[in-house]
């Protein structure tokens, strides 16, 4: 079976759903694919080709496979198109009659590989987790020639990576959010990028249909050369858009109520406005978006998980909140909102509640009194995050944006009693709904940083205060 264009000629397998051969003909540059030595996995268990029966069509440059498996009688239906120099490889059915499907993997069926080891790499990772940070699982990345890597490592999951040779620069790139793919040199000719595993239901969250690239980039940011530069462009280009409103906003911080002594000088309500004000004039009334930070009772964190609760009296009064608010939109051109956070718990909040707070036993010396984190999962499935995130809305006027301080997918990992809540569930079934209920009332978010979150963070928010991760990832 073979797909083909001005740029590519790809051969797929005419009985199974893999490629076998990708040819990038302005380089003549070939590159390997799958073959029959490796085998679909369902729910972990390698599933042998004979078990499918599968029907194979294509029309119009798509080809199509419809796999029936007899036992279960679970259909995966794969569809293969070309465009350009990008091979996208979509799940567009699944069809589930007892709804036993969990995961579909790839054992030794390799998305790609290439037979020279001349190729450069860039691996975008994460190490293992931090006990020391709460299990972050902080960025980091690699550079080199893959003939410098030792192949008797196990394969690198990663959020992105790519080769290149200058000439073209190859990738393979999936919607899955979490490591989505893996980077392994084999033998000392051979390197493999294959697909990691799809986790389809989450506690029984069903994600949406897997979507992959094979891509093959030309120069594209006219710089003469093929290379990782243009896969940078490629993922820029391909991740979701940030929210518009921070694009030419001058962004700040006002610091309110912090605990520790040195934090230095706070504002109060009316020093606020002041600040507002100056910044309008010297700026020449451009828009801003103003986050302050300790404005509800406790201070800074100091009462979380509880979100409502009122405003500090030792800023103000709620009153002078609300006609700040005001001011901001009417006289300033500014949005007022606020630095919140959903991940600290506090022993002494009203909100503490074992459900969904974690537990990290005493706090350190610089850990703010922080005495557990949230559990995203439990707290999106008992509802409560949602009826504080009103509560603070009742408190607090907001529109449009909000600060999300310190987000982090780890908080149950390695925790005793937690076990079955990982990362994949702290994301899927915990942050993401979350996400989703800001945007149904049209607020979008900012982050601290990557701080430690092991995907690519556009999926979630708009905008990072600071950047942690090392230059070359950004």
């Amino acid at each position: 079976m073979i797909l083909e264009n001005e740029i590519m000629r790809i051969e797929l397998d005419s009985t199974l759903s893999i490629v076998n051969q990708y040819f990038h003909k302005p380089t003549g540059q070939l590159f390997g694919g799958a073959s029959t030595d490796g085998e679909l996995q369902i729910n972990g268990c390698c599933i042998p080709w004979q078990e499918w029966q599968t029907v194979v069509t294509i029309a119009q440059n798509v080809v199509s496979y419809q796999m029936k498996l007899q036992t279960s009688q679970i259909v995966i239906h794969w569809q293969f198109t070309l465009e350009g120099s990008e091979l996208s490889i979509s799940l567009i059915e699944i069809n589930d009659p007892e709804q036993k499907l969990e995961s579909i993997g790839w054992s030794d069926l390799p998305a790609l590989i290439c037979n020279d080891p001349l190729y450069r790499y860039w691996h975008m990772s994460t190490g293992q987790p931090d006990p020391n940070a709460g299990y972050k699982m902080w960025a980091t990345d690699a550079i080199g020639v893959i003939a410098e890597l030792n192949q008797s490592e196990p394969p690198k999951p990663l959020v992105y990576g790519a080769i290149w040779n200058n000439q073209v620069c190859a990738f393979v790139d999936s919607n899955y959010p979490l490591f989505p793919i893996i980077h392994q040199r084999t033998t000392e000719e051979t390197y493999t990028m294959a697909l990691n595993t799809y986790q389809y239901r989450v506690r029984g969250k069903v994600l949406p249909m897997l979507e992959v690239t094979v891509g093959f980039l030309g120069d594209i940011n006219g710089d003469q050369l093929a290379n990782l530069s243009d896969y940078r462009l490629w993922i820029n280009r391909s991740c979701p858009k940030g929210d518009s409103l921070y694009y030419d906003a001058v962004k700040y911080k006002i610091l309110m109520h912090y605990a520790p002594p040195d934090a230095g000088s706070c504002a109060n309500l009316e020093e606020s406005e002041e600040i507002i004000k100056a910044m309008f004039h010297i700026t020449d009334g451009l828009p801003q978006i103003i986050y302050l930070v300790g404005q509800q009772v406790g201070g800074h964190d100091g009462t979380y998980p509880t979100l409502g609760g009122g405003t500090n009296p030792e800023i103000g009064t709620e009153e002078h909140l609300k006609q700040l608010s005001e001011s901001c939109q009417e006289k300033y051109n500014a949005i007022l909102s606020y630095h919140c956070n959903i991940d600290d718990a506090y022993r002494n909040s009203q909100d503490w509640d074992h459900r969904y707070v974690v537990e990290s036993g005493n706090p350190g010396e610089n850990a703010l009194n922080v005495h557990g984190s949230i559990s995203h999962t439990l707290d999106v499935e008992t509802d409560e995050i949602f009826r504080r995130l009103e509560e603070y809305m009742e408190c607090f006027p907001i529109t449009k944006t909000l600060h999300l301080d310190n987000m982090r997918l780890t908080n149950a990992l390695y925790r005793t009693g937690w076990e079955e809540i990982g990362v994949i569930e702290e994301l899927v079934c915990g942050l993401m709904p979350i996400i989703e209920w800001l945007k149904e009332r049209e607020i979008t978010v900012t982050t601290e940083g990557h701080n430690g979150l092991p995907i690519d963070p556009s999926i979630l928010v708009s905008g990072f205060w600071h950047y942690d991760s090392p230059d070359r990832m950004r």
